[in-house]
């Protein structure tokens, strides 16, 4: 997940910004179909990426837990920036 959110960030132009929606939710993989999001998947994706806003959604129930899909609008850390 880092290493896909590094690519991202340089196919940005400069001063692009990103819109990115993952499930998030307690971290899991159900199946090989949904992976969710929490305390230790979501700072690996967002690492790259200041937030500058979430736009919530709905929680809804899965065999996994309950999950949501919020966006993310995402600006890019400077090289000197990134943690």
């Amino acid at each position: 997940a880092f290493s896909l959110s590094r690519l991202v960030k340089r196919l940005l132009k400069p001063g692009g910004i990103l819109f990115l929606s993952v499930p998030v939710g307690r971290d899991a993989l159900i199946w090989n179909t949904l992976r969710v999001y929490g305390d230790v998947r979501l700072p690996l994706i967002l690492k790259s990426f200041q937030v500058q806003k979430r736009f919530g959604s709905m929680p809804y129930q899965t065999v996994g837990g309950r999950i949501s899909n919020p966006v993310f609008l995402l600006l890019p850390y400077s090289e000197e920036e990134c943690h």
